[in-house]
């Protein structure tokens, strides 16, 4: 029996024939992670199994420089960068390393640094504190990487856009932030809109249309919503689900993503379905890092490192039913763990064959 390579949005689809024997790739062959859509050019973004880098832009801290997020303790926070650091850095690449590690999405959190000198360099992106990185340079990387690798699509999310201005950030400086990402990208003609959402993304890469850009900043649907009047190049918020578990457990982690895929994924065959793979520090995590280095976690890297197998177990038993509509796994310290991200990439060639 043939398999469709398209996925259809009727409940009556039979998603269990997608098996192994389908997929046309052994379990262990290697994959390229730099050019690994290119087998999936039939398939609309939204429903790939699609690794992801949770706070991207949190790597390279400059831990003098306090980020908006933290603007309450501007002046305080660089002395306790001993303690905070290690909580802050989620990642340790760049966003072109991480792209040729396989990444495709990047949730991003933007800051408006008052103190930069080049209106450019006023962009940042930042976790407590500022990473040294503009947002301008970590936007060429991934330009360049597109650049260099035609058959691959990005999704970014800008999550919040922060300033340390009381009155937060007017629409008029959203409107620049967005000029400047549209122009850093390449121009509107990169970019897919909603009316372009699922179409196969060997037809809009075809067309030069690379970039999936959802503005959440700000929300939709309202009369101060910075993404309504971009909407011809930007997603809005509700093209994407992304709920967080706020758990700092691995079995907790794991539980939460697996009652998020049996109730969403369906519901979310239309639109980006982000499952957040990462483990939220307490204050007492934080102390007894501190104190107890060697007997517990101190750093999110260490908690990236201890919810992994539990995250493998999520990806390797997920019903295909469930898979099949798509997901982003989005994870802290992407490349420390390339076993995952394979997964995460092999789980496609089981649900959308190419052959």
């Amino acid at each position: 029996m043939k398999l469709s390579r398209r996925l259809s949005s009727s409940s009556d689809q039979d998603y269990s024939l997608l098996s192994k024997e389908t997929s046309g790739l052994e379990e262990d062959e290697p994959i390229n992670t730099a050019d690994w859509m290119a087998a999936f050019g039939h398939v609309p973004c939204p429903n790939l199994a699609m690794p992801g880098s949770h706070d991207s832009g949190a790597q390279n801290l400059n831990c003098c420089a306090t980020g908006p997020d933290w603007k309450q303790a501007r002046y305080f926070l660089p002395f306790g960068c001993c303690v905070v650091l290690p909580w802050s850095a989620a990642q340790g690449q760049s966003a072109g390393e991480l792209m040729e590690e396989g990444c495709r999405y990047f949730d991003l959190r933007v800051g408006i640094d008052d103190s930069a000198q080049n209106g450019e360099d006023e962009y940042k992106l930042c976790h407590g504190y500022f990473s040294r990185i503009t947002l301008g340079v970590f936007l060429d990387e991934i330009r360049e990487f597109l650049d260099e690798h035609a058959t691959e699509v990005v999704v970014l999310e800008v999550k919040k856009v922060m300033s340390f201005d009381d009155d937060g950030v007017s629409l008029e400086e959203h409107d620049g932030l967005i000029a400047f990402v549209e122009e850093r990208l390449g121009g509107k003609d990169a970019f897919v809109n909603e009316q372009n959402l699922m179409r196969p993304i060997g037809e809009l890469t075809a067309e030069g249309k690379q970039v999936y850009l959802v503005y959440s900043a700000g929300g939709c649907n309202h009369e101060k919503a910075p993404v309504d009047k971009h909407l011809d190049t930007l997603l809005n918020c509700l093209c994407l689900r992304s709920a967080w578990p706020k758990k700092s457990e691995p079995d907790d982690v794991s539980q939460f993503l697996k009652e998020e895929l049996a109730q969403q994924a369906h519901v979310c065959h239309n639109k980006f379905l982000v499952l957040q793979g990462v483990m939220t520090p307490e204050a007492e995590n934080m102390v007894r890092g501190t104190l107890c280095c060697l007997l517990f976690d101190h750093s999110l890297r260490n908690f990236a490192h201890r919810l992994e197998p539990a995250l493998q177990e999520v990806v390797e038993n997920c019903p295909l039913d469930q898979m099949a509509h798509g997901a982003i796994l989005m994870i802290d310290w992407l490349h420390d763990q390339p076993d995952l991200v394979m997964h995460v990439i092999h789980a496609n060639f089981k649900l959308h064959p190419t052959s």
